[in-house]
């Protein structure tokens, strides 16, 4: 979703979390009217009826969540997966980019995106010199720590910032007790 708002184009629909039904503030804060956007299911159960109802030319998604119902979406419309989540995020808008016939826009959105990691990093002198953690609390005891596999892990480093050791880790995210 976050791919093809920053491309300029919004979507019929899109699923949303399963935490809330409503899109994230920040979409709305972008400018774009979240009442345009169909609601059609959560990431982990998409709607497939209402997904075909809204008649779209084009359906995106990943393989990592929905490699089981590609069939399914692309009796649908066309329909283009990433291979990966996370860290490929750059590769995703570039594919997101490509499948909209946008190419030249995500690659003017990842300058942009480097530059100003570059810029950020420098505000710190250097970032290498700060280790920086990013944790999540989910309900119940479960802790996160995102590690440089995802899509913050990946920023963290564009900037610069140092990663704890616990951190350093390829995968998404490791848990730990409070």
């Amino acid at each position: 979703l976050d791919a093809v708002l920053a491309l300029g184009v919004t979507p019929v629909g899109a699923v949303r979390t399963g935490v809330s039904d409503e899109l994230p503030a920040y979409i709305e804060d972008a400018g774009v009217d979240p009442a345009a956007i169909e609601n059609v299911g959560t990431i982990a159960e998409p709607a497939l009826e209402e997904i075909a109802a809204l008649e779209p030319d084009l359906i995106l998604s990943n393989a990592v969540r929905h490699a089981e119902i590609y069939d399914q979406l692309s009796a649908i419309a066309p329909t283009v997966f990433a291979e990966a989540i996370g860290e490929t995020w750059e590769d995703n808008l570039r594919l997101a980019g490509e499948a909209l016939d946008r190419s030249d826009e995500a690659e003017e959105l990842l300058a942009g995106y480097e530059e100003r990691a570059a810029e950020v990093g420098t505000l710190y002198g250097d970032p290498a010199a700060t280790e920086v953690s990013m944790v999540r609390f989910l309900d119940g005891s479960a802790v996160r720590l995102y590690g440089e596999g995802s899509f913050i892990g990946d920023v963290l480093g564009d900037v610069g910032f140092a990663r704890p050791e616990v951190q350093r880790i390829a995968e998404t995210f490791v848990e730990v007790s409070p």
